[in-house]
């Protein structure tokens, strides 16, 4: 079985706000990501994007403007194949359409423990939200807080979940010795 460290998107990965950053120009990818990523990697982890997008749901873009965003994310993360995102799962839908993919449901995170036989009890889910602690919850996945993007807005209770200033402290502090 694999071992992954599951990642929100916005406002762990790039800056957010802007709320429903999905344009190329907007895009602002946040100190240490890559390296940060390159350490699980070379740690043996998956890296697996998760991200609840539903300004596809409200109309404000499209699901192609979502792949045409994490294909260039990605380039602009990796410009060799020393590090790498396996996959970039996101929910689509609105919170009020209520489905089992948008977190803090697991859905996401289930579907990828399927699809890459993923160990959830040797696993992580770093985000800037509560919600993003309650989906690690729900499928058993260890989490930490990051105080980038929202993060400082939802400051958890102390001894509640772990908490870090950004993705490159969370993966030192908590996941890989450097």
């Amino acid at each position: 079985m694999n071992k992954c460290v599951f990642l929100d998107r916005d406002g762990v990965i790039n800056q957010d706000p802007p709320h429903y950053v999905h344009k190329i120009e907007d895009m602002v990818i946040l100190p240490r990501v890559g390296e940060a990523i390159r350490l699980l990697n070379d740690k043996g982890y998956l890296v697996i994007v998760v991200s609840n997008q539903s300004g596809v749901g409200r109309g404000m873009y499209t699901e192609k403007d979502v792949d045409i965003f994490h294909k260039e994310m990605h380039s602009r993360l990796f410009d060799s194949n020393t590090t790498w995102i396996t996959h970039y799962y996101y929910c689509p839908h609105k919170p009020e359409d209520d489905c089992w993919c948008r977190k803090p449901k697991p859905g996401m995170l289930l579907n990828a423990s399927e699809k890459f036989d993923i160990d959830l009890s040797e696993s992580w889910l770093i985000g800037d939200k509560r919600t993003d602690c309650e989906a690690a919850d729900a499928a058993g996945v260890r989490s930490i807080l990051v105080l980038t993007g929202h993060g400082m807005e939802e400051a958890l209770k102390p001894g509640q979940h772990r908490e870090a200033k950004d993705l490159y402290s969370a993966v030192t502090d908590y996941i890989v010795e450097v």
